[in-house]
């Protein structure tokens, strides 16, 4: 009798952890349709289809659609140079 009450304690926890709803998925691609949760991750996966590339390297011509790929190139390229006054954006907004 113990082992029943058990069972059905463990079959109510399982079953709340399947209606787990998934991410709501607000924001569409105008390009491609694909939708995704975050803001941020849409502005980067439209620039995939635009070729914007907002974030240069002030040390030579390198420009790239994202920080992190223009600081992979400092730390590559331009070795023991300062990361924060090497790479700058052509968009206010994303000045942070």
């Amino acid at each position: 009798m113990g082992n029943d009450n058990h069972d059905n304690r463990n079959k109510q926890h399982h079953s709340a952890k399947e209606q787990k709803l998934p991410a709501l998925r607000c924001y569409q691609c105008p390009f491609c349709g694909i939708s995704m949760s975050h803001r941020n991750n849409m502005r980067k996966h439209i620039r995939t289809h635009t070729g914007e590339k907002p974030y240069y390297c002030r040390l030579c011509d390198y420009r790239a659609s994202r920080k992190d790929l223009a600081e992979k190139h400092v730390n590559i390229k331009h070795p023991g140079q300062e990361m924060g006054n090497n790479v700058a954006c052509d968009l206010p907004e994303l000045h942070r």
